[in-house]
Protein backbone atom coordinates (compact mmCIF):
# COMPACT_ATOMS: atom_id res chain seq x y z
CA UNK A 1 0.00 0.00 0.00
CA UNK A 2 2.83 2.39 0.91
CA UNK A 3 4.44 1.67 -2.52
CA UNK A 4 1.19 2.58 -4.36
CA UNK A 5 0.88 5.88 -2.47
CA UNK A 6 4.51 6.69 -3.19
CA UNK A 7 4.01 6.11 -6.95
CA UNK A 8 0.90 8.36 -6.96
CA UNK A 9 2.88 11.06 -5.15
CA UNK A 10 5.69 10.95 -7.74
CA UNK A 11 3.25 11.21 -10.70
CA UNK A 12 1.50 14.21 -9.09
CA UNK A 13 4.81 16.03 -8.59
CA UNK A 14 5.81 15.58 -12.28
CA UNK A 15 2.39 16.78 -13.50
CA UNK A 16 2.52 19.97 -11.41
CA UNK A 17 6.07 20.66 -12.54
CA UNK A 18 5.01 20.45 -16.20
CA UNK A 19 2.07 22.85 -15.72
CA UNK A 20 4.41 25.47 -14.41
CA UNK A 21 5.90 25.90 -17.93
CA UNK A 22 2.58 26.64 -19.69
CA UNK A 23 1.83 30.30 -20.51
CA UNK A 24 -1.82 30.72 -19.56
CA UNK A 25 -2.00 34.46 -20.29
CA UNK A 26 -3.51 33.70 -23.76
CA UNK A 27 -4.50 30.57 -25.65
CA UNK A 28 -2.27 29.01 -28.33
CA UNK A 29 -2.34 30.76 -31.74
CA UNK A 30 -4.48 28.13 -33.44
CA UNK A 31 -7.29 28.89 -30.95
CA UNK A 32 -7.36 32.63 -31.77
CA UNK A 33 -10.45 33.83 -33.69
CA UNK A 34 -11.14 36.63 -36.19
CA UNK A 35 -12.57 38.69 -33.33
CA UNK A 36 -9.22 38.52 -31.52
CA UNK A 37 -7.60 40.08 -34.60
CA UNK A 38 -4.58 37.75 -34.36
CA UNK A 39 -5.07 35.12 -37.06
CA UNK A 40 -1.85 33.34 -37.89
CA UNK A 41 -0.48 33.51 -41.46
CA UNK A 42 -1.59 29.98 -42.34
CA UNK A 43 -5.21 30.85 -41.61
CA UNK A 44 -5.04 34.12 -43.61
CA UNK A 45 -3.86 32.34 -46.74
CA UNK A 46 -7.16 30.49 -47.17
CA UNK A 47 -9.90 33.02 -48.16
CA UNK A 48 -13.41 32.57 -46.90
CA UNK A 49 -16.33 31.79 -49.24
CA UNK A 50 -17.49 35.41 -49.13
CA UNK A 51 -14.02 36.68 -50.10
CA UNK A 52 -13.93 34.34 -53.09
CA UNK A 53 -17.35 35.52 -54.28
CA UNK A 54 -16.38 39.18 -53.95
CA UNK A 55 -13.37 38.61 -56.20
CA UNK A 56 -15.54 37.25 -59.00
CA UNK A 57 -16.80 39.55 -61.76
CA UNK A 58 -20.52 39.93 -61.24
CA UNK A 59 -22.73 39.64 -64.37
CA UNK A 60 -24.52 42.73 -65.69
CA UNK A 61 -28.12 42.15 -64.63
CA UNK A 62 -29.51 44.52 -67.27
CA UNK A 63 -27.13 43.69 -70.14
CA UNK A 64 -28.98 43.25 -73.44
CA UNK A 65 -27.67 40.96 -76.19
CA UNK A 66 -29.08 40.85 -79.72
CA UNK A 67 -28.39 37.71 -81.77
CA UNK A 68 -29.52 38.55 -85.29
CA UNK A 69 -29.91 36.49 -88.44
CA UNK A 70 -30.27 38.05 -91.90
CA UNK A 71 -31.87 36.02 -94.70
CA UNK A 72 -32.45 36.60 -98.40
CA UNK A 73 -36.21 37.06 -98.62
CA UNK A 74 -36.41 35.19 -101.94
CA UNK A 75 -34.08 32.25 -101.37
CA UNK A 76 -34.23 32.15 -97.53
CA UNK A 77 -30.44 31.73 -97.59
CA UNK A 78 -28.15 33.58 -95.15
CA UNK A 79 -26.87 36.97 -96.32
CA UNK A 80 -23.16 37.49 -95.71
CA UNK A 81 -21.69 40.92 -94.86
CA UNK A 82 -25.05 42.58 -94.25
CA UNK A 83 -25.17 45.30 -91.61
CA UNK A 84 -27.59 45.01 -88.71
CA UNK A 85 -28.02 48.24 -86.78
CA UNK A 86 -30.14 49.69 -83.99
CA UNK A 87 -31.50 53.23 -84.21
CA UNK A 88 -29.11 55.42 -86.17
CA UNK A 89 -26.32 52.87 -86.05
CA UNK A 90 -24.65 53.56 -82.70
CA UNK A 91 -24.93 49.80 -82.16
CA UNK A 92 -24.28 47.65 -85.22
CA UNK A 93 -22.70 44.41 -86.41
CA UNK A 94 -21.88 42.71 -89.72
CA UNK A 95 -23.10 39.24 -90.56
CA UNK A 96 -20.78 36.25 -90.90
CA UNK A 97 -20.88 33.30 -93.33
CA UNK A 98 -24.01 31.96 -91.60
CA UNK A 99 -25.79 35.31 -91.86
CA UNK A 100 -25.56 35.96 -88.13
CA UNK A 101 -24.02 38.60 -85.91
CA UNK A 102 -24.33 39.77 -82.31
CA UNK A 103 -24.66 43.19 -80.69
CA UNK A 104 -23.61 43.47 -77.06
CA UNK A 105 -23.10 46.81 -75.37
CA UNK A 106 -23.39 47.89 -71.73
CA UNK A 107 -25.20 51.05 -72.86
CA UNK A 108 -27.76 49.03 -74.83
CA UNK A 109 -30.61 49.21 -72.32
CA UNK A 110 -33.86 47.22 -72.42
CA UNK A 111 -36.69 48.85 -74.37
CA UNK A 112 -38.26 49.34 -77.80
CA UNK A 113 -35.95 50.05 -80.73
CA UNK A 114 -35.98 50.27 -84.50
CA UNK A 115 -33.72 47.60 -86.01
CA UNK A 116 -32.51 47.75 -89.61
CA UNK A 117 -30.67 45.45 -91.98
CA UNK A 118 -28.95 46.65 -95.14
CA UNK A 119 -26.53 45.49 -97.78
CA UNK A 120 -25.53 46.77 -101.19
CA UNK A 121 -27.84 45.15 -103.75
CA UNK A 122 -30.70 44.68 -101.24
CA UNK A 123 -33.61 46.80 -100.12
CA UNK A 124 -33.40 48.06 -96.59
CA UNK A 125 -35.57 46.35 -93.97
CA UNK A 126 -36.51 48.08 -90.72
CA UNK A 127 -38.69 46.71 -87.93
CA UNK A 128 -39.57 47.61 -84.35
CA UNK A 129 -38.47 45.21 -81.64
CA UNK A 130 -38.71 45.04 -77.85
CA UNK A 131 -35.55 43.99 -76.03
CA UNK A 132 -35.36 42.52 -72.55
CA UNK A 133 -32.30 41.87 -70.34
CA UNK A 134 -30.36 38.83 -71.51
CA UNK A 135 -30.46 37.04 -74.84
CA UNK A 136 -32.73 38.34 -77.64
CA UNK A 137 -32.97 36.70 -81.08
CA UNK A 138 -34.20 38.42 -84.23
CA UNK A 139 -34.47 37.35 -87.87
CA UNK A 140 -34.59 39.96 -90.63
CA UNK A 141 -35.31 39.24 -94.29
CA UNK A 142 -34.02 41.61 -96.97
CA UNK A 143 -35.15 41.56 -100.56
CA UNK A 144 -32.69 41.60 -103.49
CA UNK A 145 -32.75 44.55 -105.85
CA UNK A 146 -30.66 45.76 -108.77
CA UNK A 147 -27.04 46.15 -107.75
CA UNK A 148 -26.14 49.85 -108.04
CA UNK A 149 -23.38 50.81 -110.40
CA UNK A 150 -20.03 51.65 -108.86
CA UNK A 151 -18.59 55.10 -109.47
CA UNK A 152 -15.51 57.15 -108.64
CA UNK A 153 -15.47 60.93 -108.40
CA UNK A 154 -13.25 63.72 -107.12
CA UNK A 155 -14.30 66.86 -105.30
CA UNK A 156 -14.26 68.90 -102.10
CA UNK A 157 -16.16 67.80 -99.00
CA UNK A 158 -18.44 70.55 -97.65
CA UNK A 159 -20.49 70.90 -94.49
CA UNK A 160 -23.80 72.66 -95.07
CA UNK A 161 -25.51 74.21 -92.04
CA UNK A 162 -29.14 75.31 -92.20
CA UNK A 163 -31.09 77.21 -89.52
CA UNK A 164 -27.95 77.63 -87.35
CA UNK A 165 -28.52 78.15 -83.64
CA UNK A 166 -32.13 77.01 -83.72
CA UNK A 167 -33.84 73.79 -82.70
CA UNK A 168 -34.15 72.98 -86.40
CA UNK A 169 -30.43 73.31 -87.09
CA UNK A 170 -29.20 70.78 -89.62
CA UNK A 171 -25.63 69.88 -90.48
CA UNK A 172 -25.04 67.70 -93.54
CA UNK A 173 -21.95 66.61 -95.45
CA UNK A 174 -21.78 66.70 -99.25
CA UNK A 175 -19.12 66.41 -101.90
CA UNK A 176 -18.96 69.09 -104.55
CA UNK A 177 -17.41 67.59 -107.67
CA UNK A 178 -15.13 69.32 -110.11
CA UNK A 179 -18.07 69.90 -112.47
CA UNK A 180 -20.12 71.61 -109.74
CA UNK A 181 -22.51 68.79 -108.80
CA UNK A 182 -23.21 68.01 -105.15
CA UNK A 183 -23.99 64.63 -103.60
CA UNK A 184 -24.87 63.69 -100.04
CA UNK A 185 -22.32 61.37 -98.41
CA UNK A 186 -23.52 58.21 -96.63
CA UNK A 187 -21.71 55.70 -94.44
CA UNK A 188 -22.15 51.89 -94.60
CA UNK A 189 -25.74 51.94 -93.28
CA UNK A 190 -26.91 55.09 -95.08
CA UNK A 191 -26.33 57.75 -92.41
CA UNK A 192 -25.01 61.17 -93.46
CA UNK A 193 -22.32 61.20 -90.80
CA UNK A 194 -18.68 60.35 -90.17
CA UNK A 195 -17.02 62.68 -92.70
CA UNK A 196 -16.12 65.57 -90.38
CA UNK A 197 -12.37 65.03 -90.80
CA UNK A 198 -12.63 65.52 -94.57
CA UNK A 199 -14.48 68.84 -94.58
CA UNK A 200 -12.65 71.40 -96.72
CA UNK A 201 -10.41 68.77 -98.27
CA UNK A 202 -10.25 67.54 -101.84
CA UNK A 203 -10.81 63.79 -101.95
CA UNK A 204 -11.43 60.92 -104.32
CA UNK A 205 -14.42 58.74 -103.46
CA UNK A 206 -15.37 55.29 -104.66
CA UNK A 207 -18.90 54.10 -103.94
CA UNK A 208 -22.40 53.79 -105.36
CA UNK A 209 -25.68 55.72 -105.51
CA UNK A 210 -28.54 54.71 -103.20
CA UNK A 211 -31.04 56.26 -100.79
CA UNK A 212 -29.94 57.26 -97.31
CA UNK A 213 -30.91 59.47 -94.38
CA UNK A 214 -30.16 63.18 -94.07
CA UNK A 215 -30.38 65.48 -91.05
CA UNK A 216 -31.87 65.01 -87.59
CA UNK A 217 -35.30 64.52 -89.17
CA UNK A 218 -33.96 61.54 -91.11
CA UNK A 219 -35.26 62.69 -94.47
CA UNK A 220 -34.65 60.16 -97.26
CA UNK A 221 -32.46 61.41 -100.12
CA UNK A 222 -30.30 59.90 -102.81
CA UNK A 223 -26.56 60.11 -102.32
CA UNK A 224 -23.24 58.29 -102.45
CA UNK A 225 -22.49 55.34 -100.17
CA UNK A 226 -18.78 55.78 -99.56
CA UNK A 227 -16.81 52.52 -99.85
CA UNK A 228 -13.41 54.23 -100.08
CA UNK A 229 -12.27 57.80 -99.54
CA UNK A 230 -8.74 59.13 -99.98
Amino acid sequence: MKKILFIIFIITVFFLAGCGNINISQPPKHFLTNNAGNLNEQQKSAPTTNEVNLNKVQPEASLVVLNSLVLDKSSKKPVVDAFVYIGTGFWQCQTDNQGGCTITNKQFAPGDYGVGAYKKGYQRTTIMAKFVPGENSLTLEIEPTLTPQALTLTGIVKEIVSAPGSKSENRVDVIKTDNGKEYYLFNNIGENTGFENYVGKKVTITGYIDNGFVGWQHNVWSGIYVEEIK
